[in-house]
């Protein structure tokens, strides 16, 4: 019996056969004796036809195919049937020798149980040729090139992994063998071979005479990004293939955590299992520059594997009397160029779960931990969360805990269990102790740019929070229909807290960037959730057009806190404060321009951490020679874009009166951005705050000649009405931000 089974993990893009190994024998038999049941009847009524000089001339044709047959006939007489049925039987007993050929050389542990899998790509057909190209060769070249890697050292090793090993990466049978065959330490020692050859490389940097330094660098660092990209893919993917047991997934994660929990281990083993778990960055979005190209940074791996390594290496650090096993190691070699964090096993780990969302949360927030009662759930607090926040995190191990709380941000959607309650909560103690609120006073955040830019992530996940911090306002009131699709929120408005977050993230680019287009969206799929009058009972044209307009004024607000906070942080920081703001807006007006469907799944969008927002806003905004402008002047061009996606949210349900799409002489507007049916045209609303086009300036206008329509249409007065709160709402949002 044959069944096809698809992973979880959608990346893995594959398909795993499972193979009953007894009941494919029984039928491979069933099938040959009725093929030669077939035979020995048709013999029987052939040598009858012949004693009896053959009465029936077309029993000749039944019995046999001659050259005067027809093709129909020739497939449908009972010698073709028994030769069907055999070249049946032949073609399962080849695929069968495949199968036990793939067994005899030690890909599954499951043959013992009597069923075996097998692996085909989704875009290849499921034939013995690809049963042994993907499997028997596979396997094969797996275990020769892991055995060839124990020989090799420096560039040789970097040419041999980026190449012959990243071809095979992301074929589970590749990888299970070759992270089998090297086993956990030989897997550990070729990820300390790469980060030494780029050590000792950067002391001394190697030119063939016609490149110059920088440019071999670049191509140098390059190589090594890839190569331990590639040792961390194959080890990731081998503990999420069907290749591997549950049992022999624990064992190998056991193995890793011993080599930093074990005296006898060789004294570089903390560091090396930190770039196996983590690849070549500890960001959550996991992506990497390689030239021009974006690669996959590190493996993502299983959550009972990566659950097993942080409970072996934290036992081991709570019964530890002093200085735990990975920093006497540290302690022992010393490397200039390394960093306190890379030595910490948390580090890794906590990288790789940032990259698996499900196992940062259960990690944080075991289930065990969640009360239920009335539909609802509660976290009633989290020891290990309390532990993890005891130690002491240095610029390095702080990448890999934001990127945990990055990948837990990810389940800030609607759950009908509790994993927005686990996430919420995670998030909230994470605000509060990154922000520096915390009652911990062992913690002392120490920022980098990567850090940041996973906190951006972590925020932008939990935009309900950051608009109730803007206006003080509860999140958990819902009151309209947006909010009332609001996942789990935080127990309290944290406005100091996701202030001084806000001017932390404000100093980096890309956090400002993740968080610029985070807003936005959040900020157009209000708008348009809240215009839908079929989610209104009473006078529902005028209450959504009223509804529609608060928000208009809500989004003014929330942008102006983020940008007041930035703008602060940057000046405490004694930067430029309308430095990086550019790209801020770039981001705010992409955002914008994402109008969703009416009540779409809106605060449910969770920022996805396989998706880099840096690489797309520096190539496409910070090379581009952004002109520097005055954040006034960012603050005019956002106000006008907001009214204008609000504008257009209210012309799509029908709300803006006929009247207001011509001017007092009847005639229609001319305005390049509204179009015929009124609906406003998005993408002509590039950011340019330099005056060099007049969208922003007409949009207001237009803005203000639609308030003289609230006398003659009562449904549309609130927008008229607001007029004078949506203005101020933005000053009021800066200086919240700013809190001078």
């Amino acid at each position: 019996m044959i069944c096809s089974t698809h992973p979880e993990n959608a990346r893995n893009n594959m398909t795993y056969v499972k193979y009953d190994m007894t009941g494919m024998r029984a039928l491979i038999d069933d099938l040959n004796d009725r093929a030669a049941e077939i035979d020995t009847q048709r013999r029987r009524i052939r040598d009858c036809s012949t004693r009896n000089h053959d009465p029936v001339p077309d029993a000749a044709l039944a019995l046999d195919k001659s050259s005067g047959q027809s093709d129909a006939a020739a497939t449908t007489n009972m010698g073709a049937s028994a030769s069907a049925v055999e070249q049946i039987a032949f073609d399962l007993k080849e695929r069968h020798d495949v199968i036990v050929e793939i067994n005899s050389l030690g890909i599954s542990d499951a043959f013992n149980s009597g069923t075996l899998t097998y692996y085909i790509p989704d875009d290849q057909d499921d034939t013995v040729a690809n049963m042994r190209t993907f499997n028997v060769d596979a396997a094969q070249q797996a275990r020769s090139e892991a055995e060839e890697s124990k020989t090799l050292t420096g560039d040789d090793l970097l040419s041999f992994l980026t190449s012959k090993v990243h071809s095979g990466q992301n074929n589970p049978i590749y990888a299970a063998v070759f992270a089998d065959t090297l086993g956990a330490e030989g897997m550990a020692n070729l990820a300390e071979s790469v980060q030494t050859y780029w050590e000792l490389w950067q002391q001394n940097p190697a030119t063939n005479g016609t490149e110059d330094i920088a440019t071999n660098f670049n191509e140098t660092q390059g190589r090594y990004f890839s190569a331990l990209s590639t040792l961390s893919n194959t080890l990731g993917m081998a503990s999420t293939s069907q290749i591997w047991t549950p049992q022999h997934k624990q064992k190998y994660a056991h193995s890793l955590a011993s080599l930093i929990n074990d005296d006898g281990t060789p004294p570089y083993m903390p560091y090396a299992v930190n770039l196996l778990l983590s690849g070549a960055n500890h960001s959550a979005t996991n992506t990497i520059a390689l030239g021009d190209a974006t690669a996959q940074a590190g493996g993502v791996f299983d959550s009972e594997f990566l659950s097993t390594v942080a409970k072996d290496l934290q036992e081991n650090e709570q019964k530890s009397s002093g200085v735990p096993s990975w920093k006497m190691k540290m302690m022992a070699n010393m490397y200039p160029m390394r960093r306190m964090g890379d030595w910490d096993p948390f580090t890794g780990v906590l990288t790789a779960m940032g990259r698996n969302p499900e196992a940062a949360l259960n990690y944080f927030v075991p289930p065990a931990k969640i009360a239920h009662s009335d539909h609802s759930y509660t976290v009633e607090d989290s020891p290990t969360f309390r532990w993890i926040m005891s130690r002491h995190w240095d610029e390095a191990s702080m990448e890999g805990l934001t990127a945990a709380f990055a990948g837990a941000s990810t389940f800030r959607v609607p759950d009908d269990g509790f994993k927005d309650e686990q996430a919420a909560w995670i998030t909230e103690q994470a605000a509060l102790a990154l922000s520096g609120y915390s009652d911990d006073s062992k913690f002392n955040p120490t920022w980098n740019p990567l850090s940041r830019q996973n906190t951006a992530i972590m925020l932008g996940n939990s935009m309900p929070d950051v608009d109730a911090a803007a206006r003080s306002n509860s999140a958990s009131t819902k009151a309209t229909p947006f909010e009332a699709n609001y996942p789990a929120v935080w127990t309290q408005v944290r406005t100091d807290e996701i202030r001084a977050l806000l001017q932390i993230l404000g100093t980096d680019d890309t956090a400002l960037a993740t968080l610029g287009e985070t807003a936005s969206r959040f900020c157009a799929e209000r708008t348009k959730a809240d215009s839908n009058i079929e989610y209104y009972t009473d006078k529902p044209a005028e209450t959504a057009v009223a509804q529609t307009a608060k928000d208009c004024e809500f989004n003014n607000s929330m942008i102006g806190f983020i940008l007041g906070a930035a703008q602060k942080g940057r000046e405490l920081g004694d930067e430029d404060k309308d430095a990086g703001i550019g790209l801020l807006f770039s981001a705010l007006s992409n955002g914008l321009k994402f109008i969703p469907s009416p009540q779409s799944a809106a605060v449910g969008s969770a920022i996805s951490i396989a998706q880099s927002h840096a690489l797309s806003y520096f190539s496409s905004a910070l090379t581009s020679n952004t002109p520097k402008n005055t954040v006034k002047d960012y603050g005019d061009a956002w106000q006008a874009q907001n009214i204008a996606s609000s504008l257009n949210a209210l012309a799509e349900a029908g709300l803006i009166p006929d009247g207001a799409y011509t001017d007092i002489h009847g005639k229609p507007y001319v305005y390049s951005w509204l179009n015929e049916d009124g609906t406003i045209n998005v993408d002509m609303f590039t950011f340019k705050p330099d005056g060099s086009n007049d969208e922003n300036k007409q949009v207001r206008a237009y803005c203000n000649e639609l308030a003289g329509w609230a006398d003659e249409d009562p449904d549309f007065n609130a927008w008229g009405a607001q007029a004078t709160s949506r203005k101020s709402a933005y000053e009021s949002g800066v200086k919240e931000g700013r809190n001078d």
